[in-house]
């Protein structure tokens, strides 16, 4: 059984998704090609504006995306909301 669960935020996006045994959480961002993407806010070692948003996870792998620093900030605060609310 997969269970999704959405949340919109300011037309940001975090993403639930897992059985009940095991949840996988993550956040959705746009590449600059436009591809939709997930990517779990537990890798995100640092985020910076130059001048594209460049997010660089703790495996060392960077993705350049469309959203902006603080969006991303932002995504990250909503997903933590929504962890602790459960």
């Amino acid at each position: 059984m997969l269970l999704i669960v959405g949340i919109l935020y300011f037309g940001e996006s975090a993403f639930c998704a897992g059985t009940i045994e095991e949840r996988l959480c993550m956040i959705e961002v746009t590449k600059l090609n436009g591809i939709k993407i997930l990517v779990n806010p537990h890798l995100l070692e640092t985020v910076e504006e130059t001048p594209d948003t460049v997010l660089t996870l703790t495996t060392g792998k960077k993705i350049i995306v469309k959203e902006s620093r603080q969006e991303i900030k932002n995504l990250v605060k909503l997903y933590r909301k929504d962890i602790f609310a459960e």
